[in-house]
């Protein structure tokens, strides 16, 4: 019995990280566009193209 309940645990726990809100790719774009503020963007620009600061 333990074990069943041992077994519904995880492969509910394996189904709520399909169920995330936004995907890992789409907060790391939303970072990068505007990271609370002082964005990568304004001087990496929008696809990271401009040079890179050191």
């Amino acid at each position: 019995m333990r074990l069943f309940i041992v077994l519904v645990l995880g492969w509910l726990s394996l189904n709520a990280k399909e169920a995330d809100f936004i995907s890992d790719l789409e907060y790391g774009m939303a970072l990068y566009k505007n990271p609370r503020g002082v964005a990568c963007a304004k001087c990496h620009g929008i696809k990271g193209e401009q040079q890179e600061i050191t």
